[in-house]
């Protein structure tokens, strides 16, 4: 039996099969480094959503005890009453002073007389 006749086929099927298992082994290794390149891409945004996480968390603690808009709002009426009260309180004071004035100024008249 003479294979001469069938060497060019047998060299082509070598040749593309050749080239089929070259092509098969890029692909895997291709789909490898996609998957690796994924992996590290989770791996990244795992670790960045957990800093988020424990940023948010330190947030959420700070704004539990800043005031709200009603304590802001009580403390504004409370410096409200007690400028009323230190403008009440002065308010007398000059009076006080003026009577003062007054009977220190009739003390002397009535002295001099």
């Amino acid at each position: 039996m003479d294979f001469s006749h069938i060497t060019p086929y047998i060299v082509a099927c070598n040749f593309a099969l050749t080239w089929g298992i070259g092509f098969y082994v890029h692909l895997v290794n291709k789909n490898k480094a996609t998957n690796d390149r994924i992996e590290r891409m989770e791996s990244d945004f795992n670790s960045r959503l957990t800093l988020r996480s424990e940023r948010l968390g330190r947030m959420e603690a700070q704004l539990a005890v800043v005031p709200t808009h009603d304590d802001l709002g009580k403390l504004y009426r409370e410096l409200n009453e007690t400028s009323n009260q230190v403008s009440r309180l002065a308010g007398e004071m000059s009076h006080m002073n003026d009577n003062l004035r007054l009977l220190l100024h009739n003390m002397s008249a009535q002295r001099q007389h």
